[in-house]
């Protein structure tokens, strides 16, 4: 009874006339009994050119190549004008470690000594490889600072680092330079101590002092 039934109303199914609708331009909406089915086939816009498409492709590329290897260049020209600016601090440091002017001061001979390596600094070619290089150079002097590990000369400078905002950014990056190697005693640091040494045992600073050795 049940299949009979089931028969009869596939049968009615599909005597039921369908109505076709026009929704929208280029929509038809068919509808089958209960079932709505929508049509889309009218909305494809056919592309019948892809001219300049390479062109466009080329241009986004060659673009980012561009500047990536203008990246790399700048990276490039900023190792070597680090390379020269340590260079100029290590001379300097060099002579600020072993230049006595004989002075009758500590602090007189160092600030002679800071001098002397200022002048090796500036007279190296810093500037002509670096035009716009202002950075000035410090030194720290071993009664200025709390270690003397970090005696000698350094300096501060900004390089650009990127060629765009997207690539490096455009601001502009602090390096430092440093070459501590520190500062060789002057003749007036040695009479110092030695003057100290001599009254510990009893001595004095005169001009003439003699001193006994027994051998031991």
């Amino acid at each position: 009874m049940n299949s009979l039934l089931d028969m009869a109303l596939h049968e009615l199914a599909w005597k039921i006339p369908r109505k076709e609708t026009l929704t929208a331009p280029g929509m038809k909406v068919i509808i089958m009994g209960h079932s709505v089915k929508q049509d889309f086939s009218h909305q494809l816009i056919p592309i019948h050119s892809q001219t300049g498409q390479s062109t466009m492709e080329f241009l986004l590329s060659f673009t980012f190549i561009f500047a990536l290897i203008f990246f790399i260049f700048q990276v490039g020209v900023n190792f070597t004008n680090g390379y020269l600016v340590h260079y100029a601090t290590f001379m300097a440091s060099r002579t600020y470690l072993v230049i006595d002017n004989n002075s009758n001061t500590i602090s007189s001979g160092d600030e002679d000594a800071k001098g002397r390596a200022v002048s090796v600094f500036t007279n190296l070619p810093v500037d002509k490889f670096m035009p716009d290089f202002s950075a000035q150079l410090q030194i720290n002097h071993p009664m200025t600072i709390p270690n003397n590990l970090f005696v000698g000369a350094w300096i501060e400078y900004n390089e650009k680092f990127g060629v765009s905002e997207i690539i490096g950014g455009i601001k502009q990056a602090k390096l430092r330079s440093e070459s501590f190697l520190g500062r060789e005693p002057s003749r007036v640091t040695c009479l110092t101590r030695i003057c100290e040494a001599m009254k510990e045992v009893g001595g004095d600073c005169g001009d003439h002092t003699t001193f006994f050795d027994d051998g031991c």
